[in-house]
């Protein structure tokens, strides 16, 4: 399954070669997966089948990652080390990513920007806040939203209508 994430780098309909499946892999093993790399995906636990898909992603060499709720179905341990695997994609190699999700406690330290959603839209440094209570006291107003590298000439405020 995670060779079929070649796809985009060989082509469609064009056959696989020796090297594509090294790279498989070589994903796998950067997902804690190599002891599974014969199982049926079918047979797998919901946090086993996050990690293969994650795999199957990393597999093409992407440039940039979306990621919605990557910690759903993953145990604690396993996530730490696809948070350790997403920190270095982003420091070693420049992938970018973005990633939604509720979890901040694991995540934190892995981010260098945050949006924050909830009924407002606020850019912040609330990274460094990983308690619910810390973020809302820093995250709950309305904060200026940077829309591009430089500085908007005029500040502009989100707020959402939910």
């Amino acid at each position: 399954m995670v060779v079929s994430g070649r796809t985009p780098k060989v082509g469609l309909f064009k056959p696989l070669l020796k090297e594509d499946f090294i790279k498989a892999d070589q994903a796998l093993e950067m997902v804690g997966m190599t002891e599974f790399a014969n199982e049926p995906v079918g047979n797998l636990s919901g946090g086993q089948q996050q990690r293969v898909l994650l795999a199957r992603t990393l597999v093409c060499e992407p440039d940039l990652l979306i990621l919605d709720e990557p910690g759903t179905g993953v145990d604690r341990g396993a996530l730490d080390a696809v948070y350790q695997l997403l920190k270095t994609l982003n420091r070693q190699q420049g992938t970018t990513m973005l990633i939604v999700t509720h979890e901040l406690e694991g995540i934190a330290s892995i981010m260098t920007r945050q949006v924050c959603l909830d009924k407002r839209i606020c850019t912040c440094a609330c990274h460094q806040y990983t308690s619910p209570e810390a973020q809302m006291k820093h995250c709950g107003r309305r904060m200026m939203v940077q829309l591009s590298e430089s500085q908007p000439k005029e500040p502009c405020y989100g707020n959402l209508s939910l």
